[in-house]
């Protein structure tokens, strides 16, 4: 069985862990082989993942026609390249696409593709993702077309799947389950300087952008003051770097200061990860930033530009720790004391580790969802071109 996954780029380390995520799970059935196509990210990323990389007729760089029939048939085995007519089924894994906030484009783009899928049997399974608001009507069609085709739609929290619930969807159809990342182990990595007193800060432009006036001038202070307060309380401050669009932002900052602040990026977001789990505490702007923490025990504060980060915080047991004003520099400084320094820190440590277990069950009874469906509806292996059958993922 070939699957296809969309809806991620793996410049973004979120969507990067959602991949490693999607490829680990798969790495032990080698009945399952898995495919993206160019914009999932670099070819350096995808291969060790087991991913082949899946073109259309039209991206195939030979022109005579006979030449295309015979390519794909000997190529994924030599060169890791399959058709489009391969794939068995989708899993649309975009972490965030669908919703007011983003427009018509991917809801668009997918419906275009569910009419191509439809016509070829293709099953969909929308992987745990936050959705909506859906208060657009040209929206609310496309993303009805999408929602209505699909086997399987995981809502990520509970604003999500109440989302979902104002559509007219099978119920047995619609479901709630947790980011799928938390099941994914941090690597550290080798010659990092773990230190126990650091404290990491994760930017995102995002906060700029796509949120009110008032919430966006009051970013760049909120995040100076963590870094200061930190320096203050004797812990190490440092700015790690979880997307390259945020480069920009965390060297302003870093420039603004007159101690000294390291900046951390790797090219690797398991590597992320593991260091995010050696901290004593991390203040996320980042999505998967804070996923990384809290599922390792990590305390973490939250500023986030949708409704996905207050019900992330709440998710973990932790609604106190997102900062809905930013401008509010005494509950800033307050919930650092909090996760780094105060007693208050054993309990929310305790109430994260709890936590983390119940919803990596979660993670895998979702798992166990998707493949029961995909088993289901699974086509004649037998009819599968050899190119396709005989990859198996990566380990």
């Amino acid at each position: 069985m070939l699957l296809e996954v969309r809806g991620t780029c793996a410049i973004n380390k979120g969507d990067e862990l959602m991949l490693r995520a999607i490829s680990q799970h798969y790495a032990h059935q080698p009945d399952v082989s898995l495919c993206a196509e160019h914009i999932t990210g670099p070819y350096q990323l995808r291969a060790p993942l087991g991913f082949y990389q899946k073109v259309r007729r039209t991206e195939v760089p030979v022109i005579d026609l006979a030449a295309r029939a015979f390519l794909l048939p000997w190529s994924g085995e030599k060169y890791g390249l399959v058709s489009s007519r391969d794939v068995h089924a989708v899993l649309d894994s975009s972490g965030f696409a669908y919703g007011d906030q983003w427009g018509h484009y991917r809801a668009r783009k997918t419906a275009n593709l569910v009419r191509y899928w439809k016509r070829s049997g293709r099953k969909l399974i929308m992987l745990p993702q936050a959705l909506g608001p859906f208060t657009n009507s040209e929206l609310r069609r496309l993303f009805t077309e999408v929602a209505s085709y699909a086997s399987l739609v995981f809502a990520r929290d509970s604003v999500s799947y109440q989302h979902l619930l104002s559509f007219d969807l099978d119920p047995e159809r619609v479901l709630q389950a947790p980011d799928f990342t938390n099941l994914l182990e941090g690597v550290v990595p080798e010659g990092f300087d773990v230190d126990p007193t650091r404290v990491a800060v994760i930017p995102n432009k995002r906060m700029l952008d796509k949120t009110d006036p008032k919430v966006a001038a009051a970013y760049e202070p909120f995040l100076l003051e963590c870094l200061r307060y930190i320096h203050q309380v004797g812990l190490r401050p440092s700015i790690v770097l979880h997307e390259l669009r945020d480069i920009g932002l965390a060297t302003g900052l870093a420039d603004s200061l007159p101690f000294e602040v390291e900046l951390i990026q790797h090219g690797n977001a398991l590597a992320l990860k593991g260091i995010l789990g050696t901290c004593r505490a991390v203040v996320s702007s980042r999505f998967h930033g804070a996923v990384s923490a809290l599922s390792q025990g990590v305390p973490c504060i939250l500023t986030g530009w949708s409704h996905k980060y207050a019900m992330l915080a709440e998710e973990y047991g932790c609604p106190d720790l997102l900062i809905d004003d930013p401008s509010h520099l005494d509950e800033v400084r307050s919930k650092i004391e909090d996760i780094c320094c105060n007693a208050a820190r054993d309990g929310i440590v305790d109430v994260l580790t709890q936590t983390s277990e119940t919803l990596r069950q979660a993670t895998c009874r979702m798992w166990d969802l998707v493949d029961a469906e995909l088993r289901v509806a699974a086509p004649d292996l037998g009819s599968v071109r050899t190119s396709a059958a005989g990859f198996h993922t990566a380990a």
